[in-house]
């Protein structure tokens, strides 16, 4: 049993520094693409070794401006992230200082009691590589909406004829990313309401629709208002939708709306 602890300890350790790897890796390159760009932060040269200081800066790639627009969102993403890596980093310099002065392995309880607190250990570790692989797909994801808008003029040129549909010039867009929508997100939804025909009755499900089409996995839950419902209510409060419910028959009712 013995041999069992070694192995699961060196697995596990092996796993820790595999996540410090891949979030350094992440860093350093989030810090050449900004150099490039000529947006040097200055913090490739100064961020040293402890991973109090490589936490800071990966949250800062994850949650910074360029990737989440709205600032509560963000401040409220970054805590719960940063509470978790606390969590992680603890299991890991116990494992590394402290793990071989609790159990000396030298009977078959120690033995058990070992593998037992190891298991507990694995489920935080799991969490974390959890955890890191959606970082990188929402930090991959964010890097490519930036590409497909290549020039922020071009895009606001374009959110511009929309949005002015409304009458309202930017004001559906800026009430948007308040909501914490992306500025992809915000020309995609203002592109999908103006491309039904004005004053005419649509049934709410065709906008999901369409949405999920354009966006595949888009979560409204990733963002302030937790479904579509919410936002058309919210939309309609503004008075830049209306809203009707229509019994559809068999007691069950549909949402339409009108631009």
């Amino acid at each position: 049993m013995k041999s069992q602890v070694y192995a699961f300890l060196g697995e596990l350790q092996f796993r820790c520094q595999r996540i410090e790897f891949q979030m350094r890796h992440l860093v350093d390159r989030d810090a050449s693409e900004s150099e490039i760009a000529g947006k040097s932060s200055g913090k490739s040269g100064e961020r040293g070794n402890s991973f109090a200081v490589l936490k800071q800066a990966f949250l800062d790639m994850i949650y910074g401006p360029k990737v989440e627009k709205n600032a509560e969102v963000g401040e409220r993403n970054r805590a719960r992230r940063s509470k978790s890596l606390d969590a992680f980093v603890s299991k890991r310099n116990y494992l590394s200082h402290y793990f071989a002065f609790e159990f000396d392995l030298a009977d078959h309880d120690s033995c058990r009691k070992a593998l037992t607190r190891l298991k507990k250990i694995q489920k935080v570790i799991e969490k974390t590589e959890s955890d890191l692989v959606a970082d990188r797909e929402n930090l991959q994801q964010s890097r490519k909406n930036l590409t497909q808008i290549l020039n922020p003029s071009d895009f606001l040129a374009v959110l511009e004829e929309r949005v002015v549909q409304f009458n309202s010039n930017r004001e559906v867009a800026l009430f948007l990313s308040s909501l914490g929508f992306t500025d992809a997100e915000i020309l995609v939804i203002v592109d999908i309401l103006l491309s039904y025909e004005k004053g005419s009755w649509i049934v709410s499900s065709s906008f999901g629709q369409r949405l999920s089409r354009r966006i595949p996995g888009f979560k409204f839950d990733h963002h302030q208002v937790n479904s579509q419902g919410k936002l058309f209510e919210m939309l309609a409060s503004r008075k830049y939708i209306e809203l009707i419910s229509e019994n559809s028959g068999n007691q069950k009712f549909r949402v339409l709306f009108k631009v």
